[in-house]
């Protein structure tokens, strides 16, 4: 389907609750083969402090040009807990 619409890629997920139903995905153009520029640092307010969702904090761009972001609230943390281990709580 990719080379018949002259895409780069095509990707094909069937409709969640629609039997029958597909959606179907072409990728263009890919943004992410040059550098993409490392996000702006937020500024701390009045009170010095830096203002985060931590539901949702933002760690980068996705290939369809729209933030990345990742839950910190979310209920499982990774940690480093010693040379080359990592735990989860």
């Amino acid at each position: 389907m990719a080379n018949a619409a002259r895409a780069l890629a095509c990707r094909v997920w069937e409709v969640p609750g629609s039997p029958g139903e597909a959606w179907v995905e072409f990728q263009h153009t890919d943004i992410l083969i040059s550098t993409v520029p490392a996000l702006p640092i937020p500024q701390a307010d009045e009170s010095g402090m830096v203002p985060v969702d931590l539901a949702a904090v933002p760690v980068g761009m996705r290939e369809d040009g729209t933030g990345w972001t990742i839950p910190l609230l979310a209920g499982m943390c990774w940690w480093r807990a010693g040379p080359g281990r990592v735990r989860a709580r």
